[in-house]
């Protein structure tokens, strides 16, 4: 009677019927992968090169572009390469994803976390702490999830039922559901829950701060006060709400799998699964880059100057070889001079 005991009720998929993506959605796919890899390494050097912006939540922003730019190259890899003639490189490309993504779900609940400590005016004590913790959490749990996984053999090809062409979780696997939960969307459907709760926590409690702050302001500087206070509030509200709309379609396909829906190979969904999944990078880029002016002008400070320098350099180039040119002629006009009776 235990042997007939299913963890979900649902039929299996058959294993002889893989879904075919079609090429313009794996090449949109690939295109939001490097996007993403770009905004990712974009974050990374910002941080590294102006010292200045060195805080703390920038830090653990980094930490999170590090997990989205592998998850970015691994997917990329995933749809390239055809994995039916490679099984331990589909294994491999499996395990760096699922520790790489649910990596990045971590840190990007914990910076939520962070930023909630900090609006709270929590002791530095309390921060450093919180810092250490998360690090034990973002990165060990992932690796443990991925380490049991590999063990009973549970990462394979998935024949694109719950990937864009990637590998991920075998569907063949004994208790496919629940190693799918734990690998993966059990921790990115928390956080559609946790993520949105932790912001409203935040909003709340900047508007109190800034309520408290506004009576001891002078009125010259509060229209300033009201300009900031709206920008961050509508980043605030901005976060959970991108984080969902990238996210959601994988857990549908995910749910139309576990259900045996067709629906689970429509291309529009599809492409949505692929470009949302992928795009993370690119769009923490566009919200903590792109949308900071301080960021946004020392970019284009920095490409306007890039330029200069390589006009500069082509110019340099340009006038050095028609010297040289010159100088052949010349010399080969003086040695005709002299060889003449």
């Amino acid at each position: 009677m235990a042997e007939n005991v299913t963890w979900f009720p649902v039929h299996p998929v058959p294993s002889s019927s893989p879904i075919q993506i079609d090429e313009w959605i794996e090449s949109l796919t690939v295109t939001s992968c490097i996007l993403s890899a770009i905004g990712s390494i974009l974050i990374i050097l910002t941080f590294i090169i102006w010292r200045d912006l060195r805080t703390k939540t920038r830090e653990l922003l980094v930490y999170l572009s590090v997990t989205t730019f592998f998850v970015s190259v691994s997917y990329a890899y995933g749809i390239i390469e055809d994995f039916h003639s490679n099984p331990i490189g589909c294994t491999v490309q499996s395990a760096i994803t699922t520790f790489s993504e649910t990596s990045s779900f971590f840190w990007t609940v914990a910076i939520a976390i962070y930023l909630y400590a900090l609006v709270a005016q929590s002791s530095q004590v309390v921060m450093n702490r919180l810092v250490w913790l998360f690090h034990f959490v973002c990165w060990g749990v992932p690796l443990i999830t991925v380490i049991v996984a590999v063990s009973f053999g549970a990462l394979g090809y998935d024949d694109s039922y719950t990937s864009v062409g990637w590998c991920w979780v075998d569907l063949d696997v004994k208790h496919r559901i629940m190693w799918m939960l734990l690998v993966g969307k059990m921790w990115e459907i928390a956080s559609y829950f946790i993520l949105p709760l932790l912001y409203i926590l935040i909003k709340r409690k900047f508007k109190r701060f800034v309520s408290d702050q506004n009576q001891v302001t002078v009125i010259s500087n509060q229209g300033l006060v009201t300009t900031v206070t709206l920008k961050i509030d509508v980043k605030l509200t901005f976060i959970p709400i991108v984080f969902l709309v990238l996210h959601i379609w994988s857990t549908v396909r995910f749910v139309l799998t576990v259900y045996d829906s067709s629906a689970v190979s429509n291309p529009i969904l599809i492409l949505l699964h692929g470009i949302g999944n992928s795009f993370q990078g690119a769009a923490n880029c566009i919200m903590f880059c792109l949308c900071n002016n301080k960021i946004r002008h020392r970019c284009r400070r920095a490409c306007r100057r890039l330029t200069i320098g390589c006009c500069t350099l082509k110019c340099c180039q340009r006038r050095r070889r028609n010297e040289d040119s010159t100088g052949i002629i010349v010399n080969t006009n003086t040695d005709n001079a002299f060889q003449q009776p």
